[in-house]
């Protein structure tokens, strides 16, 4: 079997390529060890997904955010708190492997670009989908000592291919496979009761002075994994 080599404890992924890709999603391991964190790397600093060593596993707007004056659409349109979603991941495919959070990329939000190159060269790139199809790729926590250093899941029968492992403690590691399928469109207009914003990747411009927009929609799993949708948007007019 391969080895999979470890990166750092941050993964910068998008499909596509430096001149023509999605939104580049951030994965990090800091500055609590044994806990993990996701976004949308132009909104870093606005909304993430926290996958706790404690079992707590939620998706919510950071206190930076948060407590700045220009948040207060927020608590004007219902928020209480700075919590959108919590969500429990209870999918273990195999002994030792947890399901714990899915990026879906549709085709037709592989449209932005060019990526400046020193942004570019600390990005991993896995291969745009189809037309009509859309690239998943699956994060798994995995622990040590049981084969996952040096495999990824579902590789051998699956159609999956490996994309990164990080180090998370000295139990457990990251794993990121990617998965290509037909775009379901029914299953992403179910998805609308989650629809939480749609926010300027220039996130701290209002959206109305932005051409670049995406929304990032989260979406219930059976299996219980948290999920964030890459979805273009185009304003009216």
């Amino acid at each position: 079997m391969p080895t999979v080599e470890p990166i750092d404890t941050v993964l910068r992924v998008a499909a596509g390529d430096p001149a023509e890709h999605s939104a580049v999603f951030r994965l990090w391991t800091e500055p609590s060890p044994g806990d993990l964190y996701i976004a949308v790397r132009s909104l870093t600093r606005v909304l993430k997904a926290s996958i706790h060593a404690s079992g707590v596993c939620r998706i919510a707007y950071t206190s930076e955010y948060w407590d700045r004056p220009e948040s207060d659409w927020l608590t004007e349109g219902g928020l209480e708190d700075r919590l959108v979603h919590r969500f429990q991941p209870s999918e273990e495919p195999a002994p030792g492997l947890k399901l714990v959070f899915r990026i879906v990329i549709p085709w037709f939000s592989v449209s932005l670009g060019p990526l400046e190159q020193s942004v570019a060269e600390n990005v991993l790139f896995v291969n745009r989908p189809a037309r009509d199809e859309i690239a998943e790729l699956t994060v798994f926590i995995a622990d040590r000592g049981v084969g996952w250093e040096r495999q990824y899941p579902g590789t051998t029968s699956m159609g999956t291919a490996g994309v990164a492992r990080m180090d998370l403690d000295s139990d457990r590691l990251v794993l990121v496979t990617v998965h290509y399928s037909p775009l379901d469109i029914e299953a992403f207009r179910r998805l609308n009761d989650r629809f939480t914003r749609t926010i300027a990747n220039e996130s701290e411009l209002p959206i109305s002075s932005s051409d670049n927009l995406r929304a990032v929609l989260i979406g219930d799993q059976p299996d219980g994994s948290g999920a964030f949708y890459d979805w273009k948007v185009v304003k009216a007019g």
